[in-house]
């Protein structure tokens, strides 16, 4: 469906605190590694093979125009809508559909650059024609940002404010998908679309956002657009992988019950086929595991430092390498007042596996997530998660699996 999507980018921003950098230029212009902002999500778009674009511009357009033209250098078309008074982002927009109607879009903040596969919030969007569906990040540093609150389904119940101390939260990465008859576009006036248009959304329950991993920068500051020159062209060059994750007791070790010392860890043996065809058919391993053992104080993270250690060095002298292990000792009945509290990155919240594919270049929409029990499904609807029977009674029947077959759909990947 990417041919039948347009792609709409506000692309008229002052600049007003990048005016040092930028001049009098319009913020997505201003260059990283030589080559304006706005080109970096132009070619980045292309290559997900979105080639229809159309670029809100206002503020020395003039520049926005002279540069890309048609598009045609680029392999894409580019139309413009220009914002001959100043409308807002929501208003910019407004008029946008109305000059260039289309009726599935993308629509990006000119300022941001966010790596995911945009055609999956796409797909969330067409399968509920009644919604907009917002592009969320994970962020535990929130001093900028205010939060977005989402329910089970996905869908939005509010939007906090800067300022909310939190230990971490989902914020708006600036890419909405969705279809066009959710605005009229009749009377075209001023307003923002966080203002004025997503709370009509929000108080209709047609506002929903889905997480992604990956890399984020708003260029909105100095301090963001330098760390954007030195790692942008990074990011965009280096390839991605697919990962398969594991859950730890039950899938490595025997779930014997809060283990939290290296004498009573058991390995389960029957894992190492999988992981070593996984390996080699180019899939990275990495561990996610919740240890609410440490919250309750059975053990702590020092001891469980040592188990994963001692993992690491076990399975690497079978030509096993994990990754990465992460792990989240928070639970909200814990006995230590410190890890005492509900969590994101608790499974089967998804904040370990989108923390782990940033840091790792992980496509997400390849990989594979194992675990024993219900908890390990995460809550990612482009993760595949399955399970293997274990200790645990477990619900989700349609995600049953087990080491063998696991074994030869790594095998057959590789063939």
């Amino acid at each position: 469906m990417k041919n039948n999507v347009v792609v709409y980018i506000l692309a008229g921003g002052l600049g007003t605190r990048l005016a040092h950098i930028a001049g009098d230029n319009p913020k997505p212009m201003v260059r990283i590694d030589n080559l304006p902002f706005l080109e970096w999500q132009v070619l980045f778009l292309s290559r997900q093979g979105f080639t229809d674009f159309v670029f809100l511009v206002g503020h020395r357009r003039e520049v926005v125009i002279d540069y890309f033209g048609d598009g045609s250098d680029w392999g894409v078309k580019i139309s413009y809508a220009i914002e001959e008074t100043l409308l807002g982002t929501g208003g910019a927009f407004l008029q946008a559909l109305q000059q260039y109607p289309s009726d599935w879009f993308l629509l990006l903040n000119g300022d941001t650059y966010f790596d995911f596969p945009y055609h999956i919030l796409v797909d969330q969007a067409q399968a509920q024609p009644d919604s907009l569906w917002l592009g969320l990040k994970l962020r535990t540093d929130l001093e900028r940002y205010g939060t977005v609150e989402v329910d089970s389904n996905w869908c939005i119940e509010a939007f906090t404010e800067k300022g909310v101390t939190k230990e971490e939260g989902y914020i708006n990465g600036g890419v909405y998908a969705g279809h066009s008859t959710l605005f009229s576009t009749e009377t075209i006036r001023s307003c923002s679309l966080e203002q004025d248009l997503f709370p009509q959304l929000l108080a209709k329950r047609s506002l929903y956002g889905l997480p992604f991993a990956n890399k984020f920068i708003d260029i909105g500051i100095p301090t963001d657009f330098f760390y954007a020159q030195e790692h942008l062209p990074e990011w965009f060059k280096r390839p991605k992988q697919p990962a398969l994750f594991l859950d730890r007791d039950g899938i490595l070790i025997e779930d014997s019950g809060y283990v939290g010392k290296v004498d009573q860890v058991s390995i389960l043996t029957q894992c190492l086929p999988t992981l070593l065809a996984a390996q080699e058919a180019g899939y990275q391993l990495i561990v996610i595991t919740n240890q609410a053992g440490i919250a309750k104080g059975k053990y702590t993270e020092a001891d469980m430092h040592n188990i994963h250690n001692y993992l690491r060095e076990w399975f690497g002298a079978k030509g096993v390498k994990f990754q990465g292990i992460y792990f989240c000792p928070y639970h909200p009945e814990a006995t230590i007042p410190e890890y005492q509290r509900p969590s994101l990155f608790r499974k089967p919240a998804p904040g370990m596996i989108l923390t782990a594919a940033d840091e790792h270049y992980i496509d997400l929409s390849t990989s594979v997530m194992v675990g024993d029990k219900d908890s390990d499904v995460i809550e990612l609807p482009y993760l595949t998660s399955w399970l293997i029977q274990g200790n645990y009674p477990i619900s989700r029947s349609d995600r049953l699996t087990d080491w063998q077959s696991l074994t030869k759909l790594f095998t057959c990947s590789i063939s």
